[in-house]
């Protein structure tokens, strides 16, 4: 009679019993039972091989390639990103290649001029002035504000008459009505009498 409890197929020295991969002589365990092997220099290795649901990281950063697994990269060819908090497709990797500036506002993801108010014109709190590091908030965001009262310095695409600041220099007033270089709030600095 013949047995075959030694045999070994694939000839990698372990036998067919024991061998997660008898027909594969770069592969012989897979402790997690995924379908790809420990050996990470074999054949289908396992860059998870205590993790069922990964296998693979292209990127090596870390995080699975599997988007139903754990610990699952959002970006799986950008080694700076894996995932995407408010789900823009920017990562929340700010430093990184493709950082979201703002992880937790979906409408905005860049500030080129690092004011804190976003480039997208059309998202939440956008920038009137995205080259121009600026901090005005009342009638438009990131701009110039000279008497720091909140209202921006008027310029040539922003007016007084579109709520730019009538009186750029004189922090307690901003609108100055009939233009006669007088505010008109009665408590503020240079108030108009008329």
């Amino acid at each position: 009679k013949v047995r075959y409890f030694d045999r070994d197929t694939d000839g990698d020295g372990v036998n067919d019993l024991a061998d997660a991969f008898p027909l594969d002589a770069t592969q012989s365990s897979d402790q997690d039972g995924d379908g790809y092997g420990d050996n990470q220099d074999g054949l289908n290795p396992d860059a998870f091989k205590f993790d069922e649901t990964q296998w693979a990281a292209q990127d090596g950063d870390g995080y699975g390639d599997n988007p139903v697994g754990n610990d699952s990269d959002l970006f799986p060819t950008n080694e700076d990103q894996w995932q995407d908090a408010d789900g823009d497709g920017y990562g929340d990797n700010t430093d990184g290649q493709d950082g979201d500036q703002f992880p937790s506002e979906s409408t905005q993801w860049a500030d080129q001029d690092l004011d804190g108010y976003g480039d997208n014109p059309l998202g939440f709190k956008p920038d009137g002035c995205p080259t121009v590091n600026a901090f005005s908030t009342n009638d438009r965001y990131g701009c110039p504000d000279s008497d720091l009262d909140g209202f921006s310095d008027p310029d040539e695409n922003w007016t007084i008459e579109d709520g730019a600041d009538a009186l750029p220099k004189v922090g307690s007033q901003w609108i100055d009505g009939d233009g006669d270089g007088y505010g008109d709030a009665s408590d503020g600095e240079q108030p108009d009498a008329c």
